[in-house]
């Protein structure tokens, strides 16, 4: 392969080359040998992606020639309409996910990293989403991936974090190449450029030739895209053509040049490290336009390859995608339907045969009252219409049958298992992706982002570099919120993860999902719920919108009414005074803002400072208002785990109180019976009414212990009736297959 694609080897002493592409000739010849090869692969690959744009499936040139123009000629858009909803998965996943990856610093101590973490992870997120070519190009390395097989995501250079998208139309690679980045020895990627967009490679003169830009030869190569073309230009002087760059001109930059193809090569090198040469197409410039010797050091630096599978022999050229496998069905199923509609309109029409060339001059019909006449030596022709129903229709439902085996693997499995949410599986079944599509699609795409990260958080990444301003931009909000710029230039890349979409491309899955994780809330921490219930609002509303109603984790939490209320009521409480616990009232806050004053008054009491005697009305209309506001929110089941450690605060609180205050009765009646004269007796009324209280709480107690136990015993019923039924449902299918 070496030789014929013409790359320098050892020499006979076993010196190791500078390059193994020379000059501008060998590249060259390299790209005229792989795009020779791909001949009848680029051909079939237009058929295919001609078939789902909507071209019709007759040639509407030969149909003409041979007298059939009339004949129906229709793209019924099945083919798009498969590519569509395969896509839909995908599309699903470009902004379900809060954050696209995860990722560890091991910079500062262990307690602020994932505080840290979780800042960069969503800031580098929001610059990649702000990039305005971000959806575009995911869309598009969708469109290769599902609908030929392949798609490539490419670099620049070995500096800039933008990326650009091609699939293998573009991106040519040599044949018999196993499909693994690290197998691939030489690739060559077309890419055509407006003289404007080449130019700013080269707008800062210093700083191109740093990155090995030959600004001589792109000035002779933009030089040379302008003074040729239908509207080519006389400009030979560089300087007059740079100024009208620089202002921006239209004419210079579009109507007044041809595009400038150019090639992109990126060559393995003996060490395993990657060259990059860029050089014009058509091999006229003397020197490359650009050269950089061994800016990678591995292939997956400089572009990732999004495969389906392997193919049916492991090379990259023997994968093929959704278009492939369903081109020939759809193409009979167009020609059966124009078939079907040039038949329906035949026998909707009366037949009549002149009987000479002036009698079909003279073809008029006369309407006179309900009777239609033809004129004479006109005679209708009797025949019978073949019966398409029965013909046609069995032969469309056979390819519909086929085209849904052969699109099986990029969507979902029709054999799903049906469970009480059966209406909403049965909807999201035609947009749901199976597992093996999004495991196909998140193993470069996880190695892709860990790319990206890599380049975003080089440390000497200027302002004035290509993508230098996004960059500053992450790196100033991360400071902004309290991360150090040392655990942005820490991240550890072997950590760098993909976080993949809860449903698998399907809205309803993923709500599906969220409800039954509902269900386990309570056993989960704060955070979790709080993630949880994020996501849940964002699955309807979007995570841009999702802030409005549930703010992210480490944020300020804002100020709500109840909490201003609830202290309110405290400074009642310590007056002395007695509040009412209104129907309306959050009683999550205020029972959250009541405990924390319940159990500082018990740790003051506890260690002497402050008077149970003084305190003692005070601790009881705080503890009965507490019991109210406790015995209103346990409906709640998101909330459980929280009301129960609010219910064993107060359970703590009452016994303390009622202690507090036998102590303190039998204090007062030692000290009555001393000095009959002195002392004050504890208030009767009060004594009662904490008796009473303890006896409410200790009720309340065994009432919600009991609740548990019940809940636990129903859940273990349901889940033995659901096994009950699977277990039914595997013996009906295992004797069906029988």
């Amino acid at each position: 392969m070496n030789g014929d694609l013409l790359l320098k080897n050892l020499s006979p002493e076993g010196e190791v080359p500078q390059s193994r592409i020379q000059d501008p000739q060998d590249a060259k010849r390299i790209f005229d040998t792989l795009w020779d090869a791909d001949k009848d692969r680029r051909r079939n690959r237009a058929e295919i992606q001609a078939m789902l744009d909507g071209v019709p499936p007759y040639d509407e040139g030969e149909l003409e020639a041979t007298g059939q123009s009339d004949r129906a000629n229709v793209n019924f858009g099945e083919g798009e309409a498969l590519l569509e909803s395969a896509l839909a998965g995908y599309v699903d996943l470009l902004n379900s996910v809060e954050k696209l990856m995860t990722f560890r610093t091991d910079f500062g101590d262990r307690s602020q990293r994932y505080e840290w973490e979780q800042i960069m992870s969503e800031e580098m997120t929001r610059m990649l989403r702000n990039w305005p070519r971000y959806t575009s190009q995911f869309l598009l390395l969708a469109h290769h991936f599902v609908g030929h097989g392949v798609g490539v995501v490419y670099f620049d250079d070995e500096s800039d974090w933008r990326w650009k998208v091609c699939g293998l139309g573009d991106f040519l690679i040599p044949n018999r190449t196993f499909a693994c980045e690290d197998d691939i020895e030489v690739a060559v990627c077309r890419r055509m450029y407006q003289v404007h967009q080449l130019y700013a490679f080269i707008d800062d003169e210093d700083l191109a030739e740093q990155a090995g830009w030959n600004v001589g030869e792109v000035r002779k190569a933009i030089l040379g895209a302008v003074n040729s073309g239908a509207h080519a230009q006389s400009i030979t002087d560089w300087e007059e053509l740079r100024a009208q760059l620089k202002n921006n001109d239209l004419t210079v930059g579009y109507a007044g040049s041809s595009e400038v193809k150019v090639l992109h090569i990126w060559n393995k090198e003996f060490d395993g490290s990657v060259s990059h040469i860029v050089s014009l197409e058509d091999g006229s410039n003397e020197e490359f336009l650009c050269k950089r010797i061994s800016p990678f050091k591995n292939v997956s630096q400089a572009f990732t390859i999004f495969t389906y599978g392997i193919g049916t022999n492991g090379y990259y050229h023997s994968i093929r995608g959704l278009g492939y496998k369903i081109y020939p069905q759809v193409q009979a199923s167009n020609r059966l339907r124009c078939q079907f509609y040039d038949g329906a309109m035949l026998s909707s029409s009366l037949m009549i045969q002149p009987e000479s060339e002036d009698a079909l001059n003279d073809l008029n019909l006369f309407y006179y009252g309900p009777y239609s006449v033809i004129p004479p030596k006109m005679r209708v022709v009797e025949r019978t219409v073949p019966n398409l129903a029965n013909n046609v229709v069995p032969m469309l439902a056979d390819i519909t049958n086929t085209i849904q085996n052969k699109t099986g693997s990029y969507q979902a499995n029709s054999n799903t298992p049906r469970t009480k949410f059966e209406v909403q599986a049965a909807i999201s079944q035609g947009t749901r992706l199976s597992s093996a599509a999004l495991n196909l699609f998140y193993e470069p795409w996880q190695r892709f982002l860990r790319e990206v990260v890599r380049r975003i958080t080089r440390p000497n990444y200027l302002l004035n570099e290509p993508g230098g301003e996004e960059v500053s931009g992450f790196v100033q909000r991360c400071i902004r919120r309290g991360v150090p710029i040392e655990a942005i230039y820490a991240i550890d890349m072997e950590s760098v993860s993909a976080v993949k979409a809860i449903g698998a491309g399907s809205e309803t899955n993923r709500l599906m999902a969220f409800d039954e994780f509902m269900q386990y809330m309570s056993a989960f921490d704060d955070t979790g719920r709080r993630n949880i219930m994020r996501d849940r609002v964002a699955a309807r509303v979007g995570y841009d919108q999702v802030d409005r109603y549930i703010q992210p984790i480490g944020m300020e939490s804002r100020p709500l009414p109840d909490e201003k209320v609830a202290e309110l009521e405290n400074n009642s409480f310590q007056l002395g005074l007695n509040v009412t616990v209104k129907p309306n009232e959050n009683h999550l806050i205020h029972a959250r803002v009541h405990n924390a004053l319940l159990t500082s008054m018990i740790e003051r009491i506890d260690s002497g400072e402050l008077g149970l005697e003084q305190s003692v009305q005070q601790l009881v209309n705080l503890v009965q208002h507490q019991e109210q506001h406790l015995q209103l929110v346990q409906v709640d089941r998101t909330v459980e785990q929280e009301v129960a450690q609010y219910r064993a605060e107060l359970q703590r609180s009452g016994e303390f109180v009622y202690n507090g205050m036998e102590r303190l009765k039998k204090a007062q009646q030692a000290t009555a019976q001393q000095a009959p004269q002195g002392g004050q007796a504890v208030d009767p009324k009060l004594q009662q009414m904490m008796a009473e209280h303890q006896m409410k709480l200790q009720m309340r107690q065994e009432e919600f212990a009991l609740a548990q136990q019940m809940k636990m015993e129903e859940t273990k019923q349901k889940l033995a009736i659901e096994d009950a039924k699977a277990a039914q449902v595997i013996a009906a299918r295992s004797t069906r297959t029988k």
